[in-house]
Order: structure tokens, then C-alpha cells, then sequence
């Protein structure tokens, strides 16, 4: 669980491993919720918020949306501001070694993070697709529970899939015929 207190940097607590997109974390911080379910944060987090996430740096050793080492997209810093783990990930690039990972260099971090969001993108999926009739008979037909829900699919697979209808149709057509 990730609380939100204010905005999307290291001070007063909030995302400080920068592990949410920017624009989500001020969208949410602008309708006043305190903290983000673990589904929302599942949906958008980035590889690069990932990765960040599992390198337990503060303030990240990754670009959030673009997973380029921060070390590559401010060169120009002094590597002696800020946090001393930042300033250790920030002087190597790519090649980094996250102390608050095990000792990992940072491609090998990226490339577990990678294994680790195509997991988590799948079981989203898997997650949609069990919910989807539900949220259907939801929107459609609120009052019918899961049983009757679960009949009714049963009952249309039958007939519509497996072609195991009463054939009344076809019945009253050869009636009509004669």
C-alpha cells in the first residue's frame, strides 16, 4: 500500500521510491484520496517505476516513464546533491551497482523488473477476464446473483456453442411445411 500524502517527491513521505507515473500520482493527489488500492497501482505502474520500486533508492535510480537512468538524463547535476545513494546509482548509469538491492547492477535489476511486470500485466489480464461477465450483468441487470448469472452462461453456451438447442425452430418449420 502506498499512501499519498502530497505530491510526487522524496520530502513528507508520499512516493518517495518513484514508483507511480508522475501525471496518475497528481491526479489521484487532486480528488483528495489519502492512499491508492494495490489494483490501481498494479494497472499503471511502468517499468521504470518498478524498477525503482525494487531498487529501494529514494527518489529512484531509474526515469519513472522512460526507465533511462536518471544518471543519464541529469549529467549535469553535481553527483554530491542529494541522496547518497542516488549520487552512487547516479555517477555509474547502466552499469550501477544498487547497493539496496542486493548488490544488483542496475541492467540486471531492469531485466528481473521486466519478468516481473510481464507477471504482473498477465495476471491483470487473467484478473479482467474472470471479472468481465460479472461487471457486465452488473451494468446490464444488477438485481441477478451469481448463481442465476452462471446459469444463464451455462444455458447460452449450450445452446448457441455447443448446438445443443431444442431445435424448436426447425420443429415448426416442418410443421408449417405440411
Amino acid at each position: 500500500k502506498i499512501e499519498h500524502n502530497s505530491t510526487n517527491d522524496t520530502n513528507g513521505g508520499g512516493d518517495k521510491y518513484k514508483v507511480l507515473d508522475p501525471s496518475f500520482a497528481q491526479s489521484n493527489h487532486k480528488s483528495n484520496t489519502s492512499e491508492l488500492s494495490p489494483g490501481a497501482i498494479l494497472s499503471r505502474i511502468t517499468l521504470g517505476g518498478l524498477v525503482n520500486g525494487m531498487s529501494g533508492v529514494e527518489g529512484g535510480c531509474v526515469d519513472t516513464l522512460s526507465c533511462i537512468p536518471l544518471s543519464d538524463l541529469q549529467k549535469d547535476v553535481d553527483s554530491n546533491q542529494g541522496d547518497s545513494n542516488t549520487a552512487a546509482a547516479a555517477t555509474k548509469g547502466i552499469d550501477a551497482v544498487i547497493d539496496t538491492a542486493g548488490n544488483l547492477v542496475l541492467k540486471d535489476l531492469i531485466r528481473l523488473a521486466r519478468g516481473l511486470l510481464r507477471s504482473i500485466s498477465a495476471r491483470t489480464e487473467m484478473d479482467v477476464m474472470a471479472t468481465t461477465p460479472r461487471r457486465i450483468a452488473d451494468l446490464l441487470c444488477p438485481e441477478v446473483s451469481d448463481s442465476e448469472l452462471k446459469a444463464i452462461r451455462r444455458r447460452v453456451y449450450d445452446t448457441v456453442v455447443l448446438g445443443q438447442g431444442t431445435n424448436a425452430s426447425s420443429n415448426l418449420a416442418a410443421l408449417e411445411d405440411e
